[in-house]
């Protein structure tokens, strides 16, 4: 009996020093877990503040003149688009002058063929040239091969000794210069639009019938006027040897 219970005492012993080891051992390894996570998350943390900007007092005088200098800056490309634009807006001004002058001083070369005497003119259709003398009153007559041209009021075109107190050798030189002044001349026809028309041109009216010279592949005589190459004379201050075949 005695022998037992001892037996049963030394069991106890040696479960209690079993148990007793084993606890101590869990917990130790417990503490070492819980003390390395501690340390990780000091360390994430710290890696965490490192990654943050310490915020600095605002300094309203340095913000001002920062605000200062981009609304100057703003203003400078303001004025510097306004500049540009100005600089622009002159040299088109300059170039439209510049073109209005150039047109302007055309028009003085051109206004001469007007004023200056004409003394033969040249057909446009196909460049035959007729000599012209100009009178005291301003009308032409036309000279062909020695006699002049005659137009009566039957739209009839004969050759007889020049005769300046004839009217009905009187011709009119009218110098076109452009579209608007030709239909002026001529009457309002789809044909005046034709591009082949090179201004400044002369269409020459019979004084007896207002009816136009036109020159048909070297036949002169007197029609009725209208957009046409044939009635179309390119003045000249030259005096030419003319010979027209027909009248």
């Amino acid at each position: 009996m005695k022998t037992q219970i001892i037996l049963i005492a030394i069991i106890s012993i040696g479960i209690y020093i079993y148990l007793n080891s084993f606890l101590n051992e869990k917990f130790t390894d417990a503490d070492k877990y819980l003390e390395n996570s501690i340390r990780d998350s000091l360390s994430k943390s710290l890696q965490t503040l490192d990654t943050i900007d310490i915020i600095k007092p605002i300094n309203r005088e340095t913000v001002y003149e920062q605000t200062l200098q981009k609304i100057n800056a703003e203003n400078d490309l303001k004025d510097k688009l306004y500049n540009d634009r100005e600089s622009i807006q002159s040299a088109d001004i300059a170039a439209i002058k510049s073109q209005i002058n150039g047109l302007m001083g055309e028009s003085i070369i051109l206004v001469p063929e007007k004023v200056l005497k004409v003394n033969s003119i040249k057909s446009l259709q196909n460049s035959q040239p007729l000599n012209v003398n100009q009178l005291d009153n301003g009308k032409f007559m036309i000279n062909v091969n020695g006699q002049c041209l005659k137009s009566t009021g039957l739209n009839r075109t004969t050759l007889k000794s020049c005769n300046q107190d004839d009217p009905s050798q009187y011709f009119e030189l009218n110098v076109i210069y452009n579209k608007d002044e030709y239909k002026n001349s001529v009457g309002d026809s789809p044909l005046i639009n034709n591009p082949i028309f090179k201004y400044p041109f002369s269409i020459v009216k019979s004084s007896a019938n207002g009816n136009c010279l036109t020159n048909k592949d070297s036949v002169l005589s007197t029609r009725p006027c209208e957009p046409n190459i044939s009635q179309q004379w390119k003045n000249s201050n030259d005096p030419i040897v003319c010979t027209y075949e027909s009248v």
